[in-house]
């Protein structure tokens, strides 16, 4: 909803204020489909330890067996059966089923590769009174109060501190892009990781709580072109091809928890070395220091948006990022008539920042 609001304030406007909503149709779209994605892996989650098993050493077959059982379940209750109202939308079960086999097992595998363990799944913060990073002040009298669910939370542990990784679960190809966050267009990651933090701290308050990757895994089913490829080479190419993305804590404790085989390239994670041991410039890594940063300017940004709804700014001022247009997916486009290119009608143009000069910005901010 912020990031909604940092695009345009009438979208905004539109959506929360009025609720405007376009007319239901009997019909399975993309974002139907991530719904699913998210109850399947949650369900599957919750069957690990009803069985057992963990993260670490659950069989291929389990996994098959335990999708196929949780994806009917979810399949026969979505939307009145309308996953069965056509050949069509039945391929899509069995995709789906594909893509999420392939998930759970790459996900084991990633964790396999570091010291993190899974600490929670879906874990909501919409009932926390006593987070402050979910519970803003916008004045004496007045309080915004964050609402949203962490895919997954993992933790690793040494003597003195507990590291935070974070994972959001997307079916599209969604990219980490600091200067998108400095806008106010990217906030949800950073939220999650600042919700988190403060969670675990109070879990383990004998130890200092850092945050460590805050990331997303795209949930797919990559193709991989090779005649002569053996099986452990295709693992290799389609891990490749499911690196997370994301930001990483550069720090060398943090990093080799996270992939204790990282080298010179990461299958598993947005990190490269160059030969001098430093990271190269295609690696998503900020110091802790920039790690705070981010947080702190997070925190103030959000406070600058509720301000802003609360002022009832309506104002229909769609933003561009580069290629990125608020108007493109927009359902609600034909209600305000804005026409890019009319007069009286332009778009707020953002400019395009590299990632150390958002990251400047952002310093200077706060």
């Amino acid at each position: 909803r912020l990031e909604t609001y940092a695009a345009c304030a009438y979208r905004h406007f539109l959506e929360y204020g009025l609720t405007l909503r376009e007319r239901e149709d009997f019909s399975f779209e993309n974002v139907d489909m991530g719904n699913v994605y998210h109850e399947v892996l949650e369900q599957f989650a919750r069957r690990l330890g009803e069985e057992g098993y963990t993260w670490f050493d659950f069989p291929a077959e389990f996994a098959r067996r335990t999708v196929a059982e949780a994806l009917e379940a979810c399949a026969a209750a979505y939307g009145s059966t309308v996953l069965y109202s056509s050949a069509r939308n039945e391929y899509a079960i069995t995709r789906m089923g594909r893509i999420l086999v392939r998930t759970v097992l790459t996900l084991q595998r990633q964790l396999s590769r570091g010291s993190f363990e899974p600490d929670s799944f879906e874990l909501s913060f919409r009932y926390t009174d006593d987070l402050e990073s979910v519970n803003v002040t916008l004045s004496e009298g007045e309080k915004m109060r964050l609402q949203g669910r962490i895919d997954r939370v993992d933790v690793a542990k040494d003597r003195e501190k507990v590291y935070v990784k974070v994972i959001d679960y997307k079916s599209g190809n969604k990219k980490f892009d600091l200067a998108a966050l400095y806008y106010g267009l990217q906030l949800q990651l950073v939220v999650y990781m600042n919700a988190a933090v403060e969670l675990v701290q109070k879990k383990y308050p004998d130890k200092e709580a850092v945050p460590a990757a805050m990331l997303y895994y795209r949930v797919a089913d990559p193709m991989v072109e090779g005649e002569t490829l053996s099986e452990e080479e295709i693992n290799g190419r389609i891990l490749q091809e499911l690196k997370m993305t994301g930001i990483v804590n550069e720090n060398d404790e943090a990093v080799r928890m996270l992939d204790g085989e990282f080298t010179d390239k990461s299958d598993i994670l947005p990190l490269e070395r160059k030969k001098d041991g430093s990271f190269s410039a295609v690696s998503s890594v900020i110091t802790e220091e920039d790690m705070r940063t981010v947080s702190n300017y997070v925190n103030r940004k959000i406070r600058s948006i509720g301000r802003e709804i609360l002022d009832g700014n309506i104002s229909v001022n769609p933003c561009e990022l580069g290629a990125e247009k608020a108007c493109t997916y927009c359902v609600y486009r034909h209600v305000c008539g804005f026409e890019a290119g009319a007069e009286g009608y332009q778009p707020r143009k953002l400019a395009k920042l590299k990632a150390e000069e958002a990251l400047e910005r952002m310093r200077e901010e706060t």
